[in-house]
């Protein structure tokens, strides 16, 4: 049985710029993932800016980090503008910090992969091992009274899910912005998740910070 390597969502990551093809096995995959951290955002927010929709009083979460529309588009692109499909949304509470993540779906890039080696190489993958190399868009933080109040208050179906370049926020820390602000990227209705073995140990990447 064949082991194979692919190359999932990162955020910004264009598989060609790096002479690796989109689900194509990668053989040295240490040195690549040192590349993606070199070169590449982590994934990683800077802070959450929580949005309050005027008519639902729906809570939703928007990911503050840099190059957000830039990461917005190439999300769109990477999952063919079905961004709903491709990631699956969580959130975590511990005593003192919590954690928040769109997680990528590791079978779709499966279920992409196979269907390019079917296409390109003539080449039926059957039920082989599959890693599958990607990155979350989340954020691990400490409680604080904005986060302890709306943890009740996030919906357990679906969510919606934003990023905001931080030069574009303008609104006071703590209040609760309009979702329909312009400089906003919608990303997304999001299913929501239950925590299982799988999710947590990405969402302990998100938890580990200083």
């Amino acid at each position: 049985m064949a082991t194979h390597m692919i190359v999932g969502y990162w955020p910004l990551l264009d598989p060609a710029s790096m002479g690796v093809q989109a689900g194509t096995p990668v053989a040295d995959y240490k040195s690549l993932i040192q590349q993606l951290y070199d070169e590449y955002p982590s994934g990683k927010a800077d802070a959450v800016l929580w949005t309050s929709d005027s008519e639902t009083h729906e809570v939703a979460p928007v990911f503050m980090m840099p190059k957000a529309k830039e990461i917005g588009a190439h999300l769109m692109a990477w999952t063919e503008g079905k961004p709903e499909a491709w990631f699956t949304f969580y959130a975590y509470w511990a005593e003192d910090k919590y954690a928040l993540a769109l997680v990528p779906k590791a079978d779709m890039s499966v279920r992409r992969y196979k269907l390019a080696r079917l296409m390109f190489a003539d080449d039926l993958v059957g039920d082989d091992e599959f890693i599958v190399l990607s990155s979350p868009l989340g954020i691990g933080a400490k409680l604080s009274d904005v986060s302890r109040r709306l943890r009740g208050k996030l919906p357990t179906d679906f969510i919606e899910v934003g990023l905001l370049d931080p030069v574009d926020a303008g609104a006071p820390f703590g209040q609760m912005p309009n979702p329909d602000r312009a400089d906003i990227v919608h990303l997304g209705r999001f299913e929501v998740g239950r925590v299982n073995d799988g999710a947590m140990s990405v969402l302990q990447q998100m938890l580990d910070f200083d």
